[in-house]
């Protein structure tokens, strides 16, 4: 699905929210804080591989008592050499560039080390992780990975990486599970590839007010994963490997070195932005048209398995009542479409009924089923909300609507 994003407000219509708690978590690295104290855990890692079922154990992290924004995991494998006698043998803000360079070496144990974030979020929200960072080299003969997590435990956790081989010009996404391992696809089924030294936006989305199952985003364009040799989905669901999390988690920046001692790998980070939100329910819903037994309702009743459909081709409309003014960051959209093709949908948001200000077009090859994002950039005021489909190759309707503060 291609994104087209346009976003446009005025301060008698739409105005950018200021209502704190908005974003539970950001970090430029300008004034990077490590706690003195370091994050263990008591043991290794055994995985019964069952998708559904219970690996033997839980290993919990233990953190020190801190107030800085960031401590050192450490463990057999991640070892408290990594931390050097200096930050520069690890890490250094650089100025010119507004980014944290990274250093990480191979040891004869397993791999690099990871900084984990002194705040948790709430696992009963939806949470959204995202970091911009690159990889720029992986030497030395062995296997390099970084990116963003979020993490209960070491065996509770999901992550989005780029990863690269040592000698390759390439670099690849990929998502990591515990006992689990697999690259991302586009919608395309073709993998997310960049040149080495690319900068990329990485984010992973955990739907807890939902049902504990996760989304992913390169770039801002969907990531797909495929379980179990099924069609390749975009989400994972809250009971694949325990993919539900267990407690509230914490962000975790992971810089991954495996192969012989001397392997290294080097890179920049930019940022980093968590986000947590808010479902708005009791919303209400009209339409344009509205086919036998299919009413506009059937897109806000939180049932993906109900839709609405209009009884006709594009153009037709859907609006939504929040029921009062509120503070929306994101909407998502669940497909009801056959067949798949070209679509496009103009989403807009206002303080009064039909609004006129255009917040968001999608525009793109989609499929039946398939979960639709818009992410606003900026926190709106609005109470009505409407998506205009103006193209379609079958009749215009929706699975299911989320609006989210």
């Amino acid at each position: 699905m291609r994104y087209v994003k346009a976003i446009f407000w005025s301060a008698a219509c739409l105005s950018a929210s200021t209502a704190s708690g908005e974003v539970a978590f950001s970090d430029d690295f300008s004034s990077f804080q490590l706690a003195s104290g370091l994050v263990t855990h008591n043991g290794g890692l055994v995985c019964s591989q069952n998708p559904n079922g219970s690996d033997p154990e839980n290993l919990t992290l233990s953190y020190p008592t801190t107030t800085n924004r960031w401590a050192m995991l450490v463990s057999p494998y991640y070892p408290r050499t990594w931390i050097g006698s200096g930050p520069t043998q690890s890490w250094a803000y650089n100025s010119s560039t507004q980014a944290m360079n990274y250093h990480a070496e191979a040891t004869p144990y397993d791999q690099g080390f990871a900084w984990l974030s002194n705040a948790t979020f709430s696992a009963w929200k939806n949470i959204s992780a995202q970091e911009t960072i690159s990889l720029d080299s992986c030497n030395g003969g062995g296997f390099c990975a970084v990116g963003p997590s979020l993490i209960v435990s070491e065996a509770d956790y999901r992550s989005i990486y780029l990863t690269n081989s040592s000698g390759s010009n390439a670099v690849t996404v990929r998502r990591y599970s515990p006992c689990d391992d697999r690259p991302f696809v586009d919608a395309n089924n073709l993998p997310f590839t960049f040149p080495i030294g690319s900068t990329v936006s990485l984010r992973l989305e955990y739907k807890g007010a939902e049902d504990g199952s996760w989304l992913y985003w390169v770039n801002g364009t969907p990531a797909y994963v495929q379980v179990n040799n099924s069609p390749v989905i975009p989400a994972e669901s809250g009971n694949y490997l325990n993919a539900k999390l267990t407690n509230n988690p914490r962000l975790g920046n992971y810089l991954t070195v495996t192969g012989n001692l001397g392997t290294y790998v080097e890179g920049r980070v930019f940022n980093a932005v968590v986000d947590e939100f808010n479902p708005i329910t009791n919303i209400q819903a009209t339409a344009s048209s509205t086919y036998v037994n299919a009413p506009a309702s059937n897109a806000v009743d939180g049932n993906p398995g109900s839709q609405w459909v209009s009884g006709g081709m594009a153009p037709g409309w859907i609006e939504l009542d929040l029921g009062a003014i509120q503070s929306v960051k994101q909407i998502r959209l669940l497909t009801s479409q056959s067949p798949n093709g070209s679509t496009t949908h103009i989403v807009y948001a206002g303080t009064t009924p039909n609004p006129a200000i255009q917040v968001a077009v999608l525009s793109g090859q989609t499929v039946d089923n398939q979960w639709l994002s818009v992410d606003l950039g900026t926190w709106i005021t609005a109470r009505y909300i409407r998506i205009q489909t103006t193209a379609s190759p079958s009749w215009v309707g929706w699975r299911e609507i989320q609006v989210y503060k």
